[in-house]
């Protein structure tokens, strides 16, 4: 599937979806929500997506957890998008980088959840794992090694 290349939607548009998931279109909610799609439209992120050959949004994802655990422990979820790398989106809001460092430490180990799962179902290893934090526009690479804040 290939990315859209769309411009930010109307403030009818964006009410609607917010309503059709049932989540706030009350004061300033979609006003945030066309920040969040412009600031992910102007990115490097969304410039890697849209160039890309392959792209899988929501993907399911299942597998038992790679550590020993008694009992084995499964762990499922939905990538949000897969294409060269992994991106898990996340709509928190964030005050500061002390904020957006303890978010990304906090949400790492389901990126790297799903990014072993991809592999061991593809067969295929991941070459890159990270989450897109819309309130910040801002990628953050997750690895084992490393959970910095990279601008992307």
């Amino acid at each position: 599937q290939r990315c859209p290349r769309a411009g930010v939607p109307s403030n009818e548009h964006v009410r609607a979806t917010l309503a059709d998931h049932d989540a706030s279109t009350g004061s300033g909610a979609v006003d945030r929500a066309r920040a969040m799609v412009h600031g992910l439209l102007s990115s490097a992120l969304w410039t890697d997506l849209s160039s890309s050959d392959a792209l899988y949004p929501e993907v399911p994802m299942a597998g038992l957890a790679a550590e020993e655990a008694d009992p084995p422990q499964l762990i499922t979820g939905t990538i949000d998008v897969v294409y060269r790398r992994i991106v898990d989106f996340k709509t928190d809001r964030i005050e500061d980088g002390a904020m957006l460092d303890t978010l990304a430490e906090r949400y790492a180990s389901q990126v790297e959840a799903y990014a072993w799962a991809w592999a061991e179902a593809t067969g295929e290893p991941v070459e890159e794992a990270g989450l897109w934090f819309a309130d910040v526009d801002r990628y953050v690479e997750v690895t084992r090694a490393q959970r910095t804040a990279d601008t992307a």
